[in-house]
């Protein structure tokens, strides 16, 4: 990063100045594994919201044609989350294909965080209640460490 700012601060930055992007997480990668996702997840939909529908594969993982008698359900059309209009199906296909990976890491490690920062205020409470108190001493020491260590 150091090297990065020292460029930028002699020169204007360029494209090739800039770090490359891990291969998984490039653009087309990504966008393909969204694709399969998503087809995997409508197919799903489909197949649920009609019984009737008949499954012909083309031999290729994933590659599916549905047959129905006439209500219009066929996999080789785009289907695009726009015109489905099924926020539920897109977070489906973006959990599928891993895009939604960092986002639950990170709200792991806020949950977490705000846990912490909640904790010692509470902590701190029953210390003062403590001191006006008759509990053991051990209640105290507890209470202490516990604040110490959060």
């Amino acid at each position: 990063l150091d090297r990065l700012m020292q460029t930028g601060y002699s020169k204007p930055l360029e494209d090739e100045d800039f770090y490359r992007v891990l291969h998984r997480d490039e653009s087309t990668v990504l966008a393909e594994n969204f694709e399969k996702a998503w087809k995997e997840v409508i197919y799903e939909r489909d197949c649920h919201r009609s019984s009737s529908v008949k499954v012909h594969s083309t031999g290729h993982e994933n590659d599916y044609t549905a047959l129905n008698s006439g209500d219009g359900i066929d996999e080789t059309e785009d289907n695009n989350p726009k015109e489905t209009g099924d926020l539920i199906a897109v977070l489906k296909a973006l959990h599928r294909a891993g895009v939604l990976t960092p986002f639950y890491k990170a709200a792991f490690f806020k949950l977490i965080y705000d846990t912490l920062n909640f904790v010692p205020p509470q902590l701190m409470h029953e210390i003062i209640s403590f001191m006006s108190s008759d509990d053991p001493d051990y209640y105290g020491y507890v209470m202490a460490g516990l604040l110490l260590f959060s």
